[in-house]
């Protein structure tokens, strides 16, 4: 697989998901506690960008899937206009392959931080690990329910916000305040992280219902979403 397919089908340009609530656990432990350890700060970033790009390529490898269930021509279109493995001509063995190295490296990196810093992450970890396979893969993906929005934005906004503090802050130093300061600051990154998913779902909600995916946009209306977002953004500037 060259470089070009690689992109197309772990599609980059998202990481931006991945990097807000990174950037707002290191500004927390750094700014609010003086703690930053750059190296193990560098390994968990890697650690996240593989395991979104994994959950990306799982996501365009399953709806490509999912497409030969349906024989309406939306599907056909889907197929070869709309998912990276049809455009490209990524095969489903190749989507597989960078699926699962992804993962390993994932998970290699994420060994070398039990060791370097605590156990407590094998925890965060699994359970992050899972969602995102769950979210993108198996019979029935967690993004084509109406959960996919809470799915996602507490396993990342929650999740990465964390597990950056339990890297960056020795767990003998933990409290309850710090407990509650890290959830308290980790909600700045689960409602824009769910608004995001709601806006990429409304806008496919048309080609969502014809390839039966029940999103929760799907399921409510187009029209309920968009009247949330804006009063979600004040909340969150206010806040």
């Amino acid at each position: 697989m060259n470089v070009h397919k690689f992109i197309a089908l772990t599609e980059p340009s998202s990481i931006v998901s991945t990097l807000s609530p990174f950037i707002v656990g290191i500004m927390f432990t750094s700014y609010g506690y003086g703690k930053l350890n750059v190296f193990n700060s560098l390994v968990l970033l890697l650690a996240c960008l593989t395991i979104h790009l994994m959950a990306n390529a799982l996501d365009n490898l399953s709806d490509y899937r999912a497409s030969f269930q349906t024989t309406n021509s939306t599907a056909q279109k889907f197929r070869q206009k709309t998912n990276s493995l049809g455009v490209h001509g990524i095969s489903f063995k190749a989507a597989i392959v960078t699926a699962a190295i992804l993962g390993i490296i994932t998970v290699i990196l994420g060994i070398y931080l039990l060791f370097a810093t605590t156990m407590w992450l094998l925890v965060i970890g699994i359970i992050g690990f899972v969602i995102s396979y769950l979210y993108s893969g198996g019979k029935l993906p967690i993004s084509h329910t109406p959960f996919g929005e809470a799915a996602c934005s507490l396993t990342m906004g929650v999740g990465i916000t964390y597990t950056v503090i339990m890297v960056n802050i020795p767990v003998s130093q933990f409290s309850w305040n710090l407990f509650l300061s890290g959830f308290l600051v980790a909600t700045i990154t689960i409602f824009p992280l769910a608004s995001i998913m709601l806006a990429n779902n409304t806008c496919d909600v048309a080609e969502d219902v014809k390839m039966d995916r029940h999103t929760i946009v799907s399921v409510i209306g187009e029209n309920v979403p968009w009247r949330h977002l804006q009063p979600t953004m004040l909340l969150l500037t206010s806040w």
